[in-house]
Parts: structure tokens; sequence; C-alpha cells
């Protein structure tokens, strides 16, 4: 139905957008779906792609660096969603 490119991205989100806001999704499907895109947004702020093992060959400062600032992206996640009013 959609190509690729920015063009289609924004007729998807569109297309999302006009379904959503016509009550054609069941609030129940929009709970779990809201919960599962905070999950998700949470793993990848924190960083689903880093090898711990590299990082802790890199020594002690490194590691304490990395650490801080995925608690800090996590913590910084937590409060956006509880702000915005997710579950």
């Amino acid at each position: 139905m959609f190509g690729q490119g920015p063009i289609s991205e924004i007729s998807r989100e569109l297309t999302v957008l006009v379904i959503r806001s016509l009550g054609l999704v069941p609030q129940e499907i929009v709970t779990v779906i809201t919960k599962i895109a905070a999950v998700l947004t949470i793993a990848i702020a924190l960083g689903l792609g880093v090898d711990v093992r590299v990082v802790a060959r890199t020594g002690p400062r490194a590691t304490l660096a990395v650490t801080a600032s995925l608690i800090f992206l996590g913590l910084m996640s937590y409060e956006l969603i509880r702000m915005v009013g997710m579950p």
C-alpha cells in the first residue's frame, strides 16, 4: 500500500491518526499498544546494541560513565512517560 521514504512514513502516520481518531481501535488495544511502546522506547534508550563485555574491557571509568548515562536515560524516559500520563 505504502512505499518507502519520508512521504510514505507521513502517510502511514496520518492513516493511523485518522483510524485512531475515528475510534476504530478499541481502547483495550490502545492500552496494550501504549504499554508496549513505552517498554520499547525505554529499551531503545538504554541501548540494546551496547555490548557490555566491550564496555567492561575499556575500564572502570568508562563502565561507570556508561552505567550512569543508562540510568539517567532510564529515569528520564520513566519521568516523561509518567508526565504524559501513560500507564
